[in-house]
């Protein structure tokens, strides 16, 4: 099931179907979570798991379904590749969001000042590998925000703003988004995982 955001550069898929390939993904992701997962406040010891390849032969497979959604979504959606086509290389970053990780609870966006400029996508995507019922609106839900009209301009916005689009995420959902649309997840007590990729698309020869 695809569902695009009115008004916003985003749309989100459920992969449940793709479930028998996704859960031995998913097992890889949260047994070694730690290695995946921010630290405190930095990337100090952490690996993307679209690197470690050799380990489970299913995350090659992951790696390229949601390499297929990418570059749908870059010649569908995204405002800089909308009908160029989909002959891009992809150079991905991936984090592994725990329950106690506090970066994704407040508004921000990928890009400036919250990432340097070599770090800065252009499509991030968002996938659930784990979630309980206990989230709902307000509690672990994925909120968006408008910002001012220069989507460039290098702000920020008030922590009391009220979200334009709110989603309640399902095990298996995936989102993606340019990498400038604000976002946020509201607090949770719960064990929320998900996972996100910032993905730079390099024109292939």
């Amino acid at each position: 099931m695809k569902t695009t955001v009115p008004n916003f550069p985003v749309v989100i898929y459920n992969l449940e179907d793709y479930k028998d390939i996704f859960d031995p993904f998913i097992e890889e992701l949260l047994n070694s979570s730690d290695k995946y997962s921010l630290g405190p406040d930095g990337e100090t010891g952490k690996l993307s798991i679209w690197d470690n390849l050799d380990n489970n032969p299913l995350i090659t497979i992951t790696r390229s379904i949601f390499d297929s959604i990418v570059l749908e979504f870059a010649d569908e959606v995204h405002p800089d590749f909308k009908g160029k086509g989909m002959n891009y290389e992809l150079d991905r970053d991936a984090w592994l969001n725990k329950p106690e990780s506090w970066q994704g609870i407040r508004i921000h966006r990928h890009w400036q000042p919250f990432l340097w400029d070599y770090e800065i996508g252009d499509v991030v995507t968002v996938f659930y590998p784990q979630v309980p019922n206990t989230v709902k609106k307000g509690h672990g839900d994925f909120m968006l925000f408008q910002g001012n009209e220069d989507h460039k301009a290098f702000d920020w916005l008030p922590d009391d703003l009220e979200p334009k689009y709110t989603f309640v995420p399902k095990k298996y959902d995936l989102l993606l988004m340019t990498a400038d649309t604000w976002h946020m997840a509201s607090p949770f007590k719960c064990d929320r995982y998900s996972l996100a990729t910032d993905v730079k698309l390099t024109p292939g020869l």
